[in-house]
């Protein structure tokens, strides 16, 4: 749920944006933005800020949210590197007029949050370095908790997984809310999963892998040099059971009123079955056992765990897959790429290459304006089936070419985003054009 902070900050956000639409070329640059043409928002948004920093306007509420605003519009138009400036804008001028440490380190964490998408690097200094002992003590803990979860995701996307483990059981155990409980237990399966069975580390990632130990001591220098093999499978057993912890945080399972559908949710999440006993009792999809778009995630995860990793529970990993398709579909259509692309995949593997086609199609419809890896292997699995075909086969090459020079525009950890529970940055869901 909102916190009273979160909503008290989108009224006072509210507010200073009325008094910016005073100004023509602001009006202009809203007027843009709502028809999509966000390159030419950008623009007027950046006159206003060159109006402002002449007329010595910059320390001030109403310039941090026109800051707030060029975010948004470098996002629209893949700017990454220009939106992290104006995020670091925002933290100098926030320390400038205020010294509320709530407004300071949210900040800084939509700053984190950021740079896990564009500079891993950067997002793993910024965490150590906000959660050192000085500067820690500053921090609302309700912020604590939403960075060390961060830095375990930044360790996880860097490929560190016992360094990942340890901060992201250390939010679990400072007792953060559902969402980010169900968050974290996602990326903590993950972590357990991917140190047994790194899925995703090849040559590539490891020459660009940050080596944050050779820059400084490693705090869990003796740690890593004492965890053994039966504690990584120890871990990887947990797995499953993580996945649903996460699902069930999530939704808040132990709060659900209706007393049917509470055991309900309990039998889909027991922990130590592959599936519920009975599938059929979960096949309906007008029944709403889950509505939390945000179980989406681990849910497909649970499908993906099943078919990597037990080769003998490909029904159940089916299970999975479609009941993710069905809640996806309906609660977050956003998420359904990966779901289709999975699909498309598995028509693909038995043979339906009609039904193959147009569900690649769709997914590459869904990501057209999109920077996501999902697309690269869409691309790759699209142009693969297609090669085999001989009338084809330069088309199919043509979809694998594509691929390879998407993949190399994106940061080698972006594979890795697909399957995380990250929170957006609080500016891109809090400012509505």
């Amino acid at each position: 749920s909102e916190t009273n902070e979160g909503k008290a900050g989108k009224i006072y956000q509210r507010i200073h944006d009325e008094q910016l639409r005073k100004i023509d070329d602001y009006k202009q640059a809203l007027i843009y933005f709502q028809k999509s043409k966000f390159n030419i928002s950008h623009e007027y948004f950046e006159k206003v800020k060159t109006y402002m920093e002449q007329n010595n306007q910059v320390d001030s509420e109403n310039y941090i949210t026109l800051l707030k605003r060029l975010v948004v519009t470098s996002y629209m138009i893949r700017k990454y590197s220009q939106a992290e400036m104006y995020l670091e804008q925002i933290i100098t001028t926030r320390m400038k007029i205020t010294s509320n440490e709530a407004l300071i380190y949210t900040d800084y964490n939509n700053l984190m949050l950021h740079c896990l998408r564009a500079n891993l690097g950067r997002a793993v200094k910024l965490g150590k370095a906000l959660l050192s002992g000085k500067e820690r003590n500053n921090i609302p803990i309700a912020i604590q908790k939403q960075i060390v979860s961060n830095l375990g995701s930044a360790y996880l996307l860097n490929g560190d997984y016992i360094d990942a483990k340890a901060r992201l059981k250390e939010c679990i155990e400072m007792k953060p809310n559902n969402k980010l409980l169900g968050q974290t237990l996602n990326n903590l399966s993950l972590a357990c999963w991917w140190h047994k069975i790194p899925v995703y580390q090849d040559k590539k990632a490891q020459q660009q892998k940050i080596q944050t130990e050779e820059e400084e001591q490693d705090e869990n220098e003796v740690k890593k040099a004492e965890y053994t093999l039966e504690q990584i499978d120890q871990d990887f057993s947990t797995v499953l059971n993580l996945f649903k912890k996460s699902i069930y945080a999530i939704e808040d399972v132990d709060n659900i009123e209706s007393i049917e559908k509470r055991q309900k949710v309990q039998a889909l999440l027991r922990e130590g079955k592959f599936a519920p006993d009975n599938l059929l009792e979960f096949s309906n999809p007008e029944d709403e056992f889950l509505s939390n778009k945000d179980s989406g995630v681990p849910l497909l995860n649970i499908g993906e765990f099943l078919i990597a990793t037990q080769r003998d529970k490909q029904k159940e990993a089916i299970f999975w897959f479609k009941y993710a398709l069905t809640f996806n579909q309906k609660h977050n259509p956003i998420n359904l790429d990966r779901g289709l692309l999975n699909l498309a995949m598995f028509c693909n593997s038995t043979k339906q290459y009609d039904l193959a086609e147009n569900t690649f199609k769709n997914v590459l419809k869904m990501l057209e304006d999109k920077d996501r890896y999902n697309k690269v292997l869409c691309l790759q699995a699209y142009g693969s089936m297609l090669e085999k075909i001989p009338e084809r086969s330069k088309e199919g090459k043509k979809l694998i070419s594509d691929a390879y020079a998407l993949a190399e525009k994106l940061p080698y950890w972006s594979i890795k985003l697909e399957q995380l529970s990250i929170p957006t940055v609080d500016i891109l869901s809090l400012i509505h054009i």
